[in-house]
């Protein structure tokens, strides 16, 4: 399966990170329903992700402040906001 390539391919650098995915409920390009299923199979499979839904369409306006959060605290990016 895709999802068994993609777990060989991966370094244990990328195993260990935390790795934060957001998306939108009402995403319009992406269907939610399949991103978080997607995410779930990965989670299962032991990488760290940490999967954020939120009620937006295809952008990142709503989750902003997160992303900024999760660099600060997990790759010492700038100063939290």
């Amino acid at each position: 399966a895709e999802v068994d390539a993609l777990m060989d391919e991966l370094s244990p650098a990328a195993m260990a990170r935390p790795w934060l995915v957001t998306h939108g409920r009402q995403d319009e390009v992406l269907p939610f329903g399949v991103t978080e299923a997607q995410m779930e199979i990965l989670k299962e499979m032991g990488l760290p992700i940490d999967f954020r839904g939120y009620d937006k369409t295809h952008t990142i306006d709503a989750d902003l402040m997160d992303i900024r959060t999760f660099m600060v605290e997990t790759l010492g990016v700038g100063e939290a906001g």
